[in-house]
């Protein structure tokens, strides 16, 4: 968990901790205010005993947007593949497995060769293409962290490689920082530049590590804008350890075009590019080759206006593939045994704040009462939220009175606070419903301009379908709906508080527990401490039909 801090218990601290009244409060509201006092005593030298961040490195200035390839140049065809080969048990334990896994690069080879591949828990590339006869085709850079990457020589000229660090474990399950791996290379023949990055994301799942999971993303397109230049093609793959529940993915489908996600571990592995929709030519899951993941690949046309597929109507580009990630994660929800588990979301380092009133289980660290009361850990916290229908949000205290204690709620947060001795997040299955409503609003299927960056299915409803301008579509994000008719303006003009079980209020909730910590910038004036009247005014701005101005 990193460098331990130990002072004294304040007399507060000592008071509650002695009171047996404190002991026996089933609704941890004791515990909880013993995290207060010590949030506060932190602050100062008189702190107890918590693991303490080493500060937040990795959290940079918002990154600026990045380009779509050149228009100038020929038309290349690359074919790319992410692949986390299970290192330690595929060569470690089974020593290569008959090299399954280079078998299965090979075979699916046969109509067209990898251009660039990205490999995660990689201690050696060449073990990987040498036996089955590919090396001498590829060059192999072995990054930092275990990451990988090879090119076809025959096709691209190396200009440049390394590896950036972008992000570091939580405490949890702490391997160290984590990093991206890129290549920038030359095609040979159109000259072409391109950079290729190759990033495997840090633990839990679905957090984003000690800094987040937005961060991990800024740090990704940061990189990008200072490893390449403006018209290079880009290609982002990896395991992300984060699937379209996290805030790592969703913030990437508004950076760049998710262009193919796998379906291992409800979705980390993925491919983002810088090119439209248009330009895809085919994405495929491969298997698995001995490994937990399936590689994933996808073919891309980069100069030739459109690719294999036809503009939809209206001009309109092919959607992202966002909607059919977020589908995948009710699709194939995660497992309750350890090794198909994994947690709707994380936020390391961070307190929720619910609403009073609905229900809610207190659960103190007692392992020796079975393993419904065993909450050493942030992610048997939400494995226990995971099993309760009812349970929305929970709250993982590092050190309650007794040892860590998990609170189970069923209301979504209304604010966040840094709090260092606290784990929250969401259940699988509020992350999902959280997820499918983010990739409509923000999963871009170009970056050349707002219109066309958040083509939806044309069988969604007209509600779904984008705004017609940049301003139109901020507010319809804002909302989760879009701007509606002037008679319903008229007819939702009395004031009302928004209820807990209304759509109005749904939309607050959504607003303030997911659209502003992924983009503050579409709630101007608004704070995480902004209060539901607040919000509720942008909303009813933004969507009279929906909900009513506040009183």
């Amino acid at each position: 968990l990193g460098p331990i801090r130990v002072a004294s218990f304040s007399a507060e601290e000592a008071a509650l901790t002695l009171d047996d009244a404190c002991h026996s409060d089933s609704s941890g509201a004791c515990a909880l205010e013993l995290l207060h006092l010590r949030a506060k005593a932190s602050q100062s030298p008189e702190s107890v005993a918590f693991a303490q961040s080493e500060g937040k490195w990795c959290q940079k200035p918002a990154a600026k947007k990045l380009w779509q390839p050149s228009a100038e140049g020929g038309t290349v065809d690359i074919k790319i593949l992410t692949y986390n080969l299970f290192w330690w048990n595929l060569f470690g334990v089974r020593g290569g497995n008959g090299n399954s896994a280079g078998h299965l690069i090979k075979k699916n080879m046969k109509d067209q060769p990898f251009d660039v591949m990205g490999f995660q828990e990689c201690d050696d590339g060449k073990r990987v293409l040498e036996p089955v006869g590919l090396l001498a085709q590829y060059e192999m850079f072995q990054g930092d962290h275990a990451v990988c990457v090879a090119y076809r020589k025959d096709a691209w000229e190396e200009l440049g490689k390394g590896t950036d660090d972008v992000g570091e474990d939580m405490g949890s399950h702490y391997y160290g920082k984590r990093g991206a791996v890129w290549m920038r290379l030359k095609h040979t023949e159109t000259g072409r530049k391109m950079l290729f990055v190759n990033h495997h994301g840090p633990l839990e799942v679905n957090s984003g590590g000690q800094c987040g999971g937005a961060s991990v993303a800024n740090n990704l397109v940061h990189l990008m804008q200072q490893r390449a230049e403006p018209g290079d093609i880009l290609i982002l793959v990896g395991d992300f350890n984060a699937n379209s529940a996290s805030l790592t993915v969703q913030e990437m489908w508004s950076r760049m075009v998710l262009l193919h996600s796998g379906d291992s571990f409800g979705g980390v592995d993925n491919i983002f590019g810088n090119m439209d929709t248009s330009s895809i030519v085919s994405t495929e899951t491969l298997g698995s080759g001995g490994s937990d993941h399936n590689a994933i690949s996808a073919v891309v046309k980069v100069g030739a206006g459109t690719g294999s597929r036809r503009l939809m109507k209206k001009g309109t580009l092919p959607p992202s593939e966002a909607s059919e990630a977020a589908k995948a994660l009710t699709i194939a929800p995660p497992g309750d045994d350890w090794q198909h588990f994994w947690c709707g979301r994380l936020e390391d380092q961070t307190e929720y704040v619910v609403p009073e009133g609905g229900w809610s289980l207190a659960i103190a660290h007692n392992p020796g009462a079975g393993e419904a009361h065993d909450v050493a850990a942030p992610q048997r916290c939400c494995r226990l939220c995971q099993r309760e229908k009812k349970c929305k949000s929970w709250i993982w205290v590092m050190w309650a009175g007794n040892g860590p204690l998990c609170k189970l709620n069923d209301a979504l947060p209304t604010k966040k606070v840094a709090n260092s001795q606290v784990v929250s997040g969401l259940s699988a299955t509020t992350a999902a419903v959280l997820a499918s409503k983010m990739a409509k609003k923000t999963a871009i299927a170009s970056l050349d301009s707002v219109k066309n960056s958040a083509a939806v299915d044309e069988s969604s409803d007209e509600d779904d379908a984008p705004s017609e301008t940049a301003d139109a579509e901020t507010a319809d994000a804002a909302s989760d709906t879009p701007p509606e008719t002037a008679d319903a303006a008229t007819a939702s003009s009395s004031c009302k508080e928004a209820k807990p079980g209304e759509t109005c209020y749904d939309e607050i909730m959504w607003a303030r527990t997911n659209g502003f910590f992924a983009h503050p910038e579409w709630y101007p004036g608004l704070t995480a401490s902004s209060s539901t009247a607040e919000f509720q005014k942008v909303v009813h701005a933004n969507s009279p039909g929906k909900c009513p101005p506040p009183c």
